[in-house]
């Protein structure tokens, strides 16, 4: 009997401990609670066997303290691995604690019985000569331990039996049988407690439970659950999945994939696919290969990405095939849009800049005897229209210049917006029509014509003589034409030639020696006087003028446009700033600090300098009254980002500059800026009258002009005068100030202070 017992003692440690190493070597969390879950079961058992085989009584006591003692914390362990294995958190921490605590509290009665046997007594019984301790007389206090305990069976119980309810029928049977085991084991021990019964039976059932507890923890997959789980999961893909076997039979369809064709539930229909798929794709041989292709579903084309693959069994056997199918008409609808709006114009749908360069290159070297035009159109005065009559009007107007060019659709015409108001053709020689294509631009141009202005539509045109010359330049000669043209009409043309390629080799040459003319200080400063009407001289303007070594005298009118287009013209109009200031300050040397210089600030200097921080260093450098100067600026260029020149031009007033509008009516003023504390005077070009001064509704402009300045307290100046008459004129009119040949044309420095110093 003692040796059944010790090899099932051993058996039962045996099993213990191997589930015990197996948590170890696999550690995570809820393996090492199951570890040490089951290190305490190996204390019950072995406590169990030693107080049943203890022939000491009291060694006996001890041996039952450790039995009974070890299943307060054999629950409570349990416990510990039901909170990982299902997910339970206590609402109150200090729960666990205080189970902790009333465990101590019962493991201190149960060694108080040792002495004074207060919770339960020791028997012995014979089965033969072989005897066994057991136990017997409880009392009250070991009560006390048997309800402790079986409430933390009955917690354990309804936490399983909650879980059950909370999880899918799939896995109910991985907490049921941990349940029902533990139950039984209960059971049983029950049995031994409350019968006659002298042996634990329940004991060799402990590896059993440690068995099922390791297999359900760590390795249970329910019956079914992956094929379900992945019948599901492919069920809700966003690509469709097509299956067959080896033999082209069609297996499995899930829904997407009966969607994207049209199929019910008869998916056989699938199976008259395969054969032209593999067809199509070359597959025999190949392990993976991918496509996309478009059909047409419910009346609209979609494009399908289908990856195909073989599947093969363990010993390299083919077994089937499988598709992949994924929807990517968005995803190819916005690559087809993204690249629409990378080489078409927004507003008006045809080509941009870069895709028009790109795609005449390809027509002309794909053609290239075949005589081309390129045709470039500028819309003048649409800054008017969007200003006037809002930027919805302008882009009208420019929607109406495409659909011209849209009329010349064909493989060999080509046609895009190029920026702003410039859009450009390239279309054969031989089938353009200019008197058709003039009298659509000159149709447009009457529509939108008015009183106050006129919209014209100039055209350039340059015949393509190299064709591997770069398109942009084509452009940039048939604007070269444009620039050239006579505005006489509504629609202007004009012609690339070569005299015009002689302009463009003289800008070429200017361009190249600007560097060495600022340099070396070829360029010089003129002085055109400013009179009062008693013929007082109160001050000058300065212009500039280039001494070319090789050219000679250059005027303005053929170097500051260049410069302008070139971006080099804030270079000059620095220098120009310190050489008037140099002037001042040498006027303020010689006493005649009553005489002030105008300067010229053009829209770009505002983007390449900090005209501010400049101007300031300047007058300090040379210790000049800022008031001794004059900024001169253009309408335009407070039109345009205003508030950030605004901002710079109202700090140099603050200072002490003078702010003067250039030109003012030959634009379109806005009184909100005359009404503005920016502005100290303003220049009447008298030559807006266009040598009809005597235009009675021109002399109102001038009268209002005169009115509108003193009620406001500008001052007036009158520049462009050149004759008798018109200086008799405009005086009788109430103008003061003026500037024109009539007084002086401009002068060089030496000759100016000669004259009137």
């Amino acid at each position: 009997m003692i040796i059944v017992l010790f090899i099932i003692w051993i058996l039962i440690l045996i099993g213990l401990l191997s589930c015990i190493y197996r948590c170890k070597y696999i550690n995570t969390d809820i393996s090492n609670s199951i570890g040490k879950l089951l290190k305490t079961s190996v204390v019950t058992v072995c406590g169990y066997v030693l107080f049943l085989n203890a022939y000491n009584k009291n060694a006996g006591y001890l041996f039952a303290v450790l039995y009974c003692g070890s299943i307060d914390w054999l629950m409570l362990f349990f416990l510990r691995f039901l909170k990982i294995y299902t997910d339970f958190t206590y609402s109150h921490k200090k729960i666990k604690w205080i189970m902790y605590f009333i465990a101590m509290l019962d493991d201190i009665n149960l060694l108080l019985n040792v002495k004074f046997k207060t919770a339960f007594s020791i028997g012995r019984i014979y089965y033969g000569k072989t005897g066994f301790n057991y136990l017997c007389n409880f009392r009250p206090l070991f009560y006390l331990h048997l309800a402790f305990i079986y409430l933390l069976i009955a917690f354990v119980i309804l936490l399983l039996i909650k879980k059950m309810r909370e999880v899918p029928q799939f896995y109910r049977k991985k907490y049921g049988v941990v349940l029902f085991t533990l139950a039984f084991v209960i059971v049983l021990n029950s049995m031994y407690i409350y019968s006659a019964i002298a042996v634990d039976i329940s004991i060799p059932l402990y590896v059993l439970e440690a068995f099922l507890i390791s297999y359900y923890a760590l390795n249970f997959m329910p019956e079914g659950l992956v094929e379900k789980t992945l019948s599901l999961v492919v069920d809700d893909m966003n690509s469709g999945i097509i299956c067959f076997d080896f033999q082209g039979k069609c297996i499995y369809a899930n829904q997407l994939a009966r969607d994207l064709f049209e199929v019910q539930d008869d998916i056989r229909i699938f199976e008259k696919y395969l054969p032209i798929w593999l067809e199509r794709r070359h597959m025999d041989g190949e392990e993976a290969s991918v496509w996309t292709e478009g059909h047409i579903y419910k009346d609209e084309e979609i494009y399908t990405k289908a990856e195909f693959k073989k599947i093969y069994d363990d010993k390299d056997m083919l077994i089937g095939y499988y598709f992949c199918m994924s929807d990517r008409t968005n995803e190819i609808e916005k690559y087809k849009s993204a690249i629409y709006r990378a080489t078409h114009d927004n507003l008006t749908g045809i080509y941009t800049r870069e895709k028009f360069y790109d795609r005449v290159n390809e027509v002309i070297h794909m053609n290239p005897d075949i005589r081309r035009l390129i045709i470039c159109t500028k819309i003048n005065n649409i800054q008017m229209i969007n200003d006037l009559f809002g930027i919805e009007m302008g882009d009208e107007v420019l929607k109406q210049q495409a659909e011209i060019l849209k009329e010349k659709a064909g493989t060999e015409y080509v046609y895009g917006r190029l920026i702003g108001d410039k859009f450009a053709m390239c279309v054969p020689k031989e089938l353009f029509d200019i008197d058709s294509f003039v009298q659509k631009n000159a149709k447009i141009s009457r529509h939108y014509h008015n009183k106050l202005f006129g919209v014209c539509i100039n055209i350039g045109i340059y015949e393509v003589n190299d064709v591997d010359e770069p398109v942009s330049e084509m452009c940039d000669k048939a604007y070269i034409a444009i620039e050239n043209v006579e505005e006489n009409s509504e629609c202007n043309v004009a012609y690339f030639d070569n005299d015009m390629m002689d302009e463009i080799s003289f800008e070429k040459e200017l361009i190249k020696d600007f560097d060495t003319a600022l340099n070396e200080r070829q360029f010089k400063i003129n002085l055109q006087p400013r009179v009062s009407k008693s013929g007082r001289i109160h001050g000058a303007e300065v212009l500039v003028r280039w001494e070319h070594p090789k050219k000679g005298l250059i005027m303005p009118g053929r170097f500051i446009s260049i410069f302008e287009k070139k971006g080099l013209i804030y270079q000059l109009d620095g220098w120009v700033w310190e050489q008037a200031i140099i002037q001042l300050k040498r006027w303020k040397d010689m006493g005649k600090e009553n005489l002030y210089l105008s300067i010229n600030i053009s829209a770009k200097d505002f983007f390449y300098l900090d005209v501010y921080k400049i101007l300031t260093g300047l007058v300090n450098k040379y210790e000049v009254d800022p008031s001794r100067l004059r900024l001169e600026i253009t309408e335009n260029v407070l039109m345009t980002e205003t508030k950030t020149k605004l901002n710079v031009l109202s700090a140099l007033r603050k200072i002490g500059f003078k702010i003067e509008v250039d030109d003012f009516g030959g634009g379109y003023s806005s009184l909100n800026m005359l009404n503005s504390n920016l502005i100290d005077n303003i220049k009447f070009d008298i030559r807006l009258f266009n040598d009809n001064i005597n235009d009675e509704k021109k002399l109102a402009v001038l009268d209002a002009t005169v009115l509108l300045t003193e009620k406001i307290g500008k001052g007036l100046l009158v520049e462009g005068v050149e004759k008798e008459e018109e200086a008799n004129l405009i005086i009788r009119h109430g103008c003061e100030m003026f500037q024109g040949f009539y007084f002086s044309k401009p002068l060089s420095v030496d000759t100016f202070e000669k004259k009137f110093l």
